[in-house]
């Protein structure tokens, strides 16, 4: 079995795929905003939020769609598409 040479030189992989990194650590912190923000939105005892939804059931369900739309948002992004990694799930 033959290993590709950039896999064993970590340099020259970075030097190669930098802004795939920085796609990759931008839509993670993208990502944890999001949900920092819905969560105290949705959960915070004194949201507005919280008083107008009483259901804490519809609550977490909404986090949870919330959640799921900006993985989405985020994967379909152009940065998304061009990263390939883990914000785009799809094989190249």
């Amino acid at each position: 079995m033959r290993v590709a040479a950039t896999s064993l030189r970590p340099a020259a992989a970075l030097r190669e795929h930098w802004p795939e990194y920085l796609i990759e650590a931008w839509a993670l912190g993208m990502f944890m905003i999001s949900a920092a923000v819905f969560a105290s939105l949705l959960g915070y005892p004194g949201s507005p939020l919280v008083e107008a939804l009483p259901n804490e059931a519809l609550r977490r369900a909404l986090v949870g769609i919330a959640m799921g739309s900006t993985a989405v948002a985020l994967i379909y992004s152009p940065w998304g598409q061009r990263s390939g990694a883990h914000m785009n799930p799809r094989s190249r």
